[in-house]
């Protein structure tokens, strides 16, 4: 099955010349029994070229992905800077929508404003709950709001300010997981 997937990797990269770059990562151009980080090592590789629609140029086109500094706003007020990455027209530069690399850029922006506030993530938070022994609703009676809150804060949505505040207390303001 190996066999088989290289084979299948190497003559998509032959059609868009990046069987230089295959062979240089596997060390060789023909079937081989590959170890498990062939997976990592294949997403490091693109075997496909990206196309989006530009509404600029007005038909499917190659795209790129960049990186510049922006800034969000968490909370509508509080500035969190970052270095987004974003879909770009390679053609004509215009910015493409991408709803993959947005949600990663506010995760990103919003882990900043976590890690600032020392705000416990979505992970502390269900763990805190459930050592606990409370059920969602449970919890949510002891932050002060409603269970759809609590599933939202351990999905990884960013807790209210008040919210922070008592989970800080409860999570007893240690350091968010690196």
């Amino acid at each position: 099955m190996a066999d088989n997937l290289l084979r299948r990797v190497i003559r998509q990269a032959a059609r868009m010349d990046l069987e230089a770059k295959v062979a240089n990562i596997y060390g060789h151009t023909g079937p081989a029994v590959l170890s498990f980080s062939w997976k990592v090592k294949l997403e490091e590789v693109s075997t496909t070229p990206e196309r989006r629609f530009c509404e600029q140029c007005r038909r499917e086109v190659p795209c790129r992905v960049a990186k510049r500094p922006e800034i969000f706003r968490v909370f509508g007020r509080e500035p969190v800077e970052i270095r987004v990455r974003i879909r770009v027209c390679c053609e004509c530069g215009a910015h493409l929508y991408d709803a993959v690399l947005d949600e990663a850029n506010f995760r990103r922006a919003y882990n900043i404003y976590r890690r600032r506030h020392q705000i416990p993530f979505p992970s502390r938070i269900r763990a805190l709950r459930r050592r606990l022994g409370l059920s969602p609703e449970g919890f949510a009676r002891l932050l002060g709001c409603d269970a759809v809150a609590v599933r939202r804060y351990e999905a990884g949505a960013v807790p209210l300010p008040e919210h922070a505040a008592k989970l800080r207390r409860l999570a007893g303001a240690t350091p968010p997981p690196s």
